[in-house]
């Protein structure tokens, strides 16, 4: 629904916004098993999304050039195996992704500017990508080396 990455956009903001206000007053929480764990396993993600999508790009760049890994038909293009499925998985991986900032807030971590707009910002590059055209395997392998 094109309505999802806006709401929960709009509710992540208001927990970066009021997240510390609340936290203010409280102790930190002690998560560091929890935040070593999350961090390992987007990492995993990201190399399993990467070993799939990046060999389909650098065939598509290699087979028929620049332009076409760009302006392709996005169904010619990812096809329906497991590049357009790593695809699909980075744009909903997305929305889970925010529960980093939610281990900031918890442990009293200052949350900059760049680290808000960034999750913000790629949910919605990510969703827009994918509800107007689906979003290909080469934007999920360049997202998931660049932007893990």
């Amino acid at each position: 629904h094109p309505l999802l990455p806006a709401a929960v956009v709009a509710a992540y903001l208001g927990m970066v916004s009021q997240g510390p206000k609340y936290m203010a007053t409280r102790r930190p929480f002690e998560l560091r098993a929890v935040s070593r764990c999350w961090n390992i396993g987007v990492a995993i993600f990201s190399i399993c999304g990467a070993t799939v999508c990046v060999p389909h790009l650098c065939r598509a760049l290699y087979q028929n050039g620049l332009w076409y890994s760009v302006c392709a038909d996005i169904y010619e293009l990812a096809g329906y195996g497991p590049p357009a499925f790593w695809a699909t998985l980075f744009t909903w991986s997305k929305l889970f992704e925010l529960f980093d900032t939610v281990l900031l807030v918890l442990k009293k971590r200052p949350v900059i500017t760049l680290h808000w707009f960034h999750h913000a910002s790629v949910i919605g590059f990510a969703w827009a990508a994918w509800a107007l055209n689906g979003l290909n395997s080469e934007d999920a392998a360049c997202a998931s080396v660049l932007l893990g």
